[in-house]
């Protein structure tokens, strides 16, 4: 595993480096945003059937994609392309968790579920007052 996690890491800072060296500024010079979004696309989907052929998960493949291309000149470019799509598919996720709720079961154990819903809203307080204390924010 030691190897496969190795050799990934070399693919993501290699193909960091052909994203800044090779690919962003053949795409700027072509002021294309479909090409932009469809190699962001195919970045992603790379990266995750690399990370999957070396048998690590898709979702570490996503994050390898993240970081080969950000931090060059088309970050925000892409950013601003795939926003739509990012909240469109965040909706579809909310919504498909909610499609699978068993309201059934709230009905019949709603103490420990409206239980589980304090403590849930407690940890996120006690997450986000510990993060501000942590960087030197006050509550306000």
């Amino acid at each position: 595993m030691a190897a496969k996690s190795g050799t990934f890491c070399a693919v993501v800072v290699l193909a960091k480096w052909a994203n800044a060296k090779l690919v962003v500024p053949r795409l700027a010079a072509l002021r294309s945003n479909e090409l932009v979004i469809l190699f962001a696309v195919f970045a992603l989907l790379g990266m995750c059937c690399v990370a999957e052929a070396l048998g690590l998960t898709p979702a570490l493949g996503a994050l390898a994609a993240g970081v080969a291309l950000g931090e060059n000149r088309l970050t925000r470019q892409i950013d601003a392309l795939v926003t739509p799509f990012r909240e469109a598919f965040s909706a579809i996720f909310f919504i498909s968790l909610g499609m699978m709720t068993d309201f059934s079961y709230v009905w019949l154990h709603p103490i420990l579920c409206a239980s589980a819903l304090v403590g849930a809203v407690a940890l996120k307080w006690v997450a986000a007052a510990s993060a501000l204390r942590v960087c030197g924010m006050d509550f306000r």
